[in-house]
């Protein structure tokens, strides 16, 4: 592959992906998504690991570990969670504390708001780094291009509210609530608040409680990008399987080449409260066959919700 036409991929990724923040293929009911998920269902150890793009030079992966707890006695969950994403030379590290209370308003609708606070820190390696005017040489010249910052650590925080029953839920939630200064360059630079709304509908086929077709869909906004996920899963004791569409847009930038549009295809068993799923991403944009798609593995373990 040509220099720059790699260059201009590994571009187009870039924006695609900072838009993502922390993407996930299997989101539902996380804390991934959602801070009113902390204890949500009951005492939860997670820990996943995605490897999006392969096929293109440089690393993207992303990291995540969380612990969530539910407060019975007092209507609440409380959850931690560490995130790390690996960009080539670019990493990004979150520490996050969650906390939501859980309101019952009646037999079939409780709200459930939540807030999460964290701790951030992104870095850069600007001496791995191959600039345009360097490639005129051959990539071996050193390059006149200023560098910016190798570091930038700065707080955070996130609202959200759920509101959920026996076999449905919906809920709302903003990120990037401080509108943090990200940018390794350009000190004025604010991150735009990310809205998301999520929702999803159980279905146990002739009332049979293990197994169950589950209906579920997405939407986020940020900054002038937004995107839609719509799926299903279906699961019964001990086998899982889902499909998903995800990248569609009807904002303005619908068009762009930014809009990295997939199918998602998803197996996984579970036991004993201990669950593996993995996932695999079918590019079906304008990359196809060049990305590699995305692989990702989810692992978990649930007590008993009280």
């Amino acid at each position: 592959m040509k220099p720059h036409i790699s260059i201009l991929i590994i571009l187009m990724l870039t924006t695609s992906l900072a838009f993502s923040q922390y993407r996930f293929s299997d989101y539902q009911n996380s804390t991934v998504l959602m801070p009113s998920f902390a204890g949500y269902d009951g005492t939860k150890f997670t820990t996943k690991y995605r490897d999006q793009y392969p096929n293109v030079p440089g690393t993207y992966t992303t990291i995540q570990a969380s612990a969530e707890h539910q407060l019975a006695n007092f209507n609440s969950g409380v959850g931690i969670q560490f995130l790390r994403y690996n960009e080539s030379n670019l990493s990004k590290n979150s520490f996050e504390i969650m906390y939501s209370y859980d309101f019952k308003i009646n037999e079939k609708l409780h709200i459930r708001p939540g807030a999460q606070f964290s701790f951030n820190y992104m870095s850069i390696d600007w001496q791995n780094l191959t600039w345009r005017d360097q490639l005129n040489g051959g990539g071996t010249t050193t390059t006149i291009q200023p560098t910016g910052n190798e570091k930038v650590i700065y707080p955070d925080a996130g609202a959200s509210v759920l509101g959920y029953g026996n076999n449905y839920w919906f809920g709302m939630g903003a990120s990037n609530l401080l509108m943090p200064k990200e940018s390794l360059y350009r000190e004025n630079s604010k991150q735009p608040i990310q809205f998301i709304a999520n929702g999803g509908y159980i279905i146990h086929p002739k009332g049979n409680l293990e197994e169950a077709i589950t209906l579920h869909g997405l939407y986020k906004k940020f900054g002038q990008f937004d995107q839609i996920d719509l799926g299903a899963t279906w699961n019964n004791k001990f086998i899982i399987g889902g499909l998903t569409f995800s990248g569609m847009s009807i904002g303005t930038a619908g068009d762009s080449f930014f809009n990295s549009n997939a199918v998602t295809t998803l197996i996984g068993f579970k036991y004993s409260g201990i669950s593996l799923k993995y996932s695999y991403d079918f590019v079906i944009s304008q990359l196809v066959g060049v990305t590699g798609g995305a692989h990702e593995i989810t692992l978990s373990y649930s007590l008993k919700k009280q």
